[in-house]
């Protein structure tokens, strides 16, 4: 979650080594990818207001949140929103975070989105093994 022009979708389709193009979300869209036998389904949320009411449902029904802000634009921070999920600092222009306990991710360093999905599987709720080849499943909303 998190406003507009972020990088949510960004750092998902990283995360998920897709390789098309990354285009602005409408709405809500659905990424599927597996990491160390965790099926993860992400729900990669826009950040318009326009689709704040429909975001705010999928909020409520995840088991794990994420919230991206922008570190060169302060005001994507928005204390308000961030609350009860893992917020991710994606630095940009070599801004530091805005609070040591905020997961830094630069986009440009691959390290840091293996980072990241090592941390997701640490920390977040997984379900227990739901298919057959025994994967986990990880409900997260972005």
């Amino acid at each position: 979650m998190g406003e507009s022009s972020v990088g949510k979708s960004t750092i998902l389709y990283l995360m998920s080594k897709k390789t098309h193009r990354v285009v602005p979300t409408i709405g809500v869209d659905n990424i599927l990818f597996g990491y160390k036998r965790i099926q993860f389904q992400c729900w990669d949320t826009s950040g318009s207001p326009q689709f704040g009411s429909v975001v705010d449902l999928f909020e409520q029904k995840t088991l794990n949140k994420v919230y991206v802000y922008d570190t060169s634009r302060p005001t994507t921070f928005r204390p308000d929103k961030a609350q009860d999920g893992m917020i991710i600092a994606n630095i940009r222009d070599n801004h530091p975070p805005l609070n040591e306990t905020h997961v830094a991710v630069d986009i440009c360093r691959p390290e840091t989105i293996q980072g990241l999905l090592d941390l997701m599987t640490t920390t977040f709720r997984i379900e227990e093994p739901t298919f057959s080849n025994g994967q986990r499943e990880c409900c997260t909303c972005f």
